[in-house]
């Protein structure tokens, strides 16, 4: 009887690690085709004008991000349609896309959401996704 309560008590905890895992990349998924929310707020002159923005949530305190975070802001210095969002500061924007974790990559064209991407992505990830 013991060993079967531990069983189960060891399988309800690796279930919920695995669900707590998928939950954001399951909302990520679903927020596909999906209208943006207004990016006013992040966006300079010139990125307004834009049909199309690559948004990269970050945080601060983000392990991952401190790795992800110079090789976006080398793109953002090549083209405007990359844009860095510490959720530190604009916490509203992050819940309004749905963000539950950091790193997140936002692909927005014509208002719509077209890709969302959780996790760490490698430079060469980074620019397939604005061609």
């Amino acid at each position: 009887m013991t060993d079967t309560l531990v069983a189960v008590l060891a399988a309800a905890v690796v279930l919920a690690l695995l669900g707590m895992q998928a939950l954001p990349l399951i909302r990520a998924r679903r927020m596909r085709g999906q209208p943006a929310p207004p990016l006013d707020s992040v966006l300079n002159q010139q990125q307004r004008g834009l049909a199309r923005h690559l948004v990269y949530f970050w945080s601060p305190h983000c392990g991952m991000c401190r790795n992800m975070t110079p090789v976006i802001e080398r793109l953002a210095h090549e083209t405007p349609e990359v844009v860095a969002v510490d959720i530190l500061h604009h916490l509203e924007l992050a819940q309004a896309m749905n963000v539950m974790s950091t790193p997140t990559l936002v692909l927005i064209e014509n208002g719509r959401i077209v890709d969302m991407q959780v996790g760490v992505r490698s430079e060469a990830q980074i620019r397939a996704l604005l061609e």
